[in-house]
C-alpha cells in the first residue's frame, strides 16, 4: 500500500512540476524519484517535510513569476521553469543526506538533510520574494544599490520574509522530528547564515557581463543581440554553482558543529 501511495504522489508532483511551469521535464523526474525514496525507506517524517517545503516554494514561485519573468529575461542566462541542474544545485546535499542516513541511520545525516532544505527555503524565499520589493537591493559587499535580481543584492523585505520562513520551518522541524532544541537552533541559523554566503558569493564571485548596447550588468552571455563584456567574477562560477557551494557549506558547517558538541 506504502508504495502505491508513493507512486500517486511522484505522479501527482510530476504533473503539478511540469504542466504547472514549475519545472522542466528532467527536473520533475528528479523531484518525482526523490520522493519515491523516503516512501520505500519508511522515512514518512522526510517526506512530509520534502513535500510541505516543496509547495510552499511552488507557491512563492506561482505568486512571484510574473514580475520574475521580467526580470529574469533580461539578467539570468537561463529563466523560466526551473531546470534540473538548478534543482540539483540545491538539492544535491538533501539527496545524498537522505541516502547516508538510510545506509548508516546516523542522526547526523538526518541533520544535514533538514540544513540543506531550510536552506534552500531560505535561499528561495529571500530572491523571489525580494523582487517584489519596490526599493532596489543593495550589493552586500559594497552597500550600492544594484539591478533587482541581479546575485549579491539584499532587501529588507527579501531578508524578513526569509527569515520568518526559516522560524516557521524551525517550528515545524522540532514537533515533526526527533530533534533536539539546540539542533533546531543550529538547523534555522545556518538555514539564514546561508542567504550571507550565497550574497557574497554572487558578489564576489558569480560571473558577471556588461551589455556594450544598453550597459545593463547582466549574468547573460549576450545582450541586445551582441555578446557582452566580462567585467568581474570567475566565469565558471554561475548562480547555480554558487548555490550547490552555499547548500555544501552550511551543511558541512552543521556537521562539525554537532560533530564537535558531541
Amino acid at each position: 500500500m506504502q508504495y502505491i501511495i508513493g507512486l500517486l504522489l511522484a505522479a501527482f508532483i510530476f504533473i503539478f512540476s511540469l504542466f504547472g511551469k514549475h519545472l522542466t521535464l528532467f527536473g520533475a523526474i528528479f523531484i518525482s524519484a526523490f520522493i519515491l525514496l523516503p516512501v520505500f525507506f519508511n522515512l514518512w517524517e522526510v517526506l512530509i517535510l520534502f513535500l510541505g517545503s516543496f509547495i510552499f516554494l511552488m507557491v512563492v514561485d506561482k505568486v512571484t513569476r510574473k514580475k520574475r519573468k521580467v526580470i529574469n529575461s533580461n539578467i539570468l542566462e537561463k529563466s523560466g521553469p526551473r531546470t534540473v541542474r538548478q534543482v540539483l544545485s540545491n538539492g544535491f546535499c538533501a539527496l545524498l543526506s537522505v541516502i547516508l542516513f538510510i545506509l548508516t541511520e546516523n542522526n547526523l545525516f538526518m541533520i544535514t538533510y533538514l540544513i540543506s532544505i531550510g536552506q534552500t527555503i531560505a535561499d528561495s524565499t529571500a530572491s523571489d520574494i525580494g523582487i517584489l520589493s519596490k526599493h532596489a537591493p543593495i550589493d552586500i559587499c559594497t552597500g550600492k544599490q544594484i539591478l533587482s535580481g541581479l546575485s549579491g543584492g539584499i532587501s529588507f523585505l527579501g531578508t524578513i520574509t526569509s527569515s520568518i520562513a526559516c522560524a516557521v520551518y524551525g517550528i515545524t522541524v522540532y514537533f515533526l522530528m526527533n530533534i533536539t532544541v539546540f539542533e533546531t537552533l543550529i538547523i534555522v541559523l545556518l538555514s539564514m547564515f546561508g542567504n550571507i554566503i550565497d550574497s557574497i558569493l554572487g558578489s564576489r564571485l558569480q560571473v558577471k557581463y556588461q551589455c556594450g548596447v544598453c550597459n545593463t550588468i547582466t549574468e547573460k552571455k549576450s545582450h541586445c543581440g551582441l555578446e557582452t563584456a566580462h567585467i568581474r567574477g570567475l566565469r565558471i562560477i554561475d548562480n547555480c554553482m554558487v548555490n550547490f557551494i552555499c547548500n555544501c557549506t552550511v551543511c558541512l558547517i552543521g556537521a562539525c558543529v554537532i560533530l564537535i558538541r558531541g
